[in-house]
């Protein structure tokens, strides 16, 4: 098996990042708009006050969109004969398929983003990709997959 790139769903990544867009909009406009001064005061510059706003709302919008179009450029997995990489922005996250012991089948078909723990204990979620292919790749790739009463067993503080 050679390299295979998948791309995460968009829907996934797009929910949490309109939380943040969200928020950048109240900081942008809190900071630098007119807080609509021209709806409720007369005092002659409504038009200055309106291009204020309007200027702070496209600014905002523009950067959004650029945002947006780093945030799904630079988010992909590749998956290699021995490793799973998860590339986010300029971070890479390697999980060795030696190292992932128990997939949650059950949670990650349900909640279409996948969870796995590793030889640390600790659970680990990936967004499911648009097929849905990325659980049967990592899941015929790793080799020490336990059963889920073994892996409570070995680590009785791992949340499943």
């Amino acid at each position: 098996m050679g390299t295979k790139i998948i791309k995460p769903k968009f829907l996934h990544l797009f929910w949490p990042f309109l939380f943040i867009d969200v928020i950048l909009l109240f900081l942008l406009y809190g900071a630098f708009s007119s807080r609509f001064a021209w709806a409720y005061l007369k005092d002659g510059n409504e038009t200055n006050n309106i291009i204020k706003d309007l200027l702070v709302i496209g600014v905002w919008f523009a950067l959004s969109i650029v945002l947006a179009i780093i945030l799904f450029r630079k988010n992909y997995y590749e998956i290699t004969k021995t490793t799973f990489i998860h590339h986010r922005f300029g971070n890479t996250i390697n999980y060795d398929f030696n190292r992932i012991l128990y997939i949650d089948e059950d949670y990650s078909i349900k909640h279409k983003t996948l969870l796995f723990y590793t030889n640390d204990g600790k659970g680990h979620f990936i967004a499911f990709d648009k097929k849905g292919d990325i659980l049967p790749l990592i899941k015929n790739s790793c080799h020490h997959l336990m059963e889920r009463d073994e892996f409570k067993f070995k680590f009785p503080k791992a949340k499943l």
